[in-house]
C-alpha cells in the first residue's frame, strides 16, 4: 500500500470517528480527530464540513447558555 493511500485511509477513519463523536455530542473529541485529518489533508472537504458542523453546534450551545443565564438575572 502506498503512502498516499494510507494517508487517505487515516483521514477517512478520523472523519468517521469525528462524525460518531458529533452524534454523541462529544464535540471536543471530534475536533481532535478532525485536527489529525486536516494535518494530513488540509483541503479534505469532509473534514472541513464536519468542522463547520462543530462550530455551528458550539455557537448554538453558547447562545443557549447565554439565554439561560439572562433568564436568571
Amino acid at each position: 500500500m502506498d503512502k498516499q493511500k494510507m494517508s487517505d485511509d487515516i483521514v477517512t477513519q478520523c472523519c468517521d470517528k469525528a462524525s460518531d463523536c458529533i452524534q454523541r455530542g462529544e464535540l471536543d473529541k471530534a475536533a481532535r480527530y478532525l485536527k489529525k485529518a486536516t494535518d494530513r489533508d488540509p483541503s479534505n472537504g469532509r473534514a472541513i464540513e464536519l468542522m463547520t458542523i462543530i462550530a455551528e453546534k458550539k455557537r448554538r450551545e453558547e447562545q443557549n447558555s447565554t439565554l439561560r443565564f439572562r433568564s436568571f438575572t
